[in-house]
């Protein structure tokens, strides 16, 4: 088979192909006449397990592993599902920050109310200006706190 056939037939792309033989994942045989890759069904098992072992999230380093026969398949999953709790974890603290920071920001904001309504003779304009500059510094961290909350929400999930 050609790298064109292989890419049809596992729905990898060339360049993927490429780099997992550059990785040492896959070593097709190459024709004497013409220089060509020549593919096996053997390949074909071995790229679908390198694609169903990808989308899981497994690392290259591992699937090497795992293709050599030094890291059992079921133990790389285990530690990938460990590995993806972790993550999970971190996105539900990244969440609560997200959403400390969006709170902390909108008292700021609702604090600075009053003194925006009431105009106060002894206020100079630099200090109107700063406390514009305030109240835009701390909608702005109020936002990306609503950003951070949703984003941990999705990711979290």
């Amino acid at each position: 088979m050609t790298i064109q056939e292989m890419e049809k037939l596992t729905e990898i792309s060339k360049p993927n192909i490429r780099f997992y033989e550059k990785e040492k994942l896959l070593t097709p045989a190459r024709n004497r006449q013409n220089g060509y890759r020549e593919y096996n069904q053997e390949h074909v098992v071995i790229l679908e397990r390198i694609k169903m072992l990808r989308m899981l999230g497994i690392s290259i380093e591992t699937i090497k592993k795992v293709i050599a026969g030094t890291q059992p398949l079921s133990e790389a999953v285990l530690w990938r599902k460990q590995e993806i709790v972790k993550e999970k974890e971190t996105w539900k603290k990244l969440g609560r920050i997200g959403k400390l920071c969006s709170q902390a920001c909108a008292i700021f904001i609702l604090a600075l109310l009053p003194f925006r309504q009431v105009e106060i003779a002894w206020v100079t304009a630099k200090i109107r200006t700063s406390m514009d500059i305030f109240t835009i510094i701390c909608a702005v961290a109020a936002l990306a706190g609503l950003v951070m909350l949703s984003v941990s929400n999705v990711k979290g999930k």
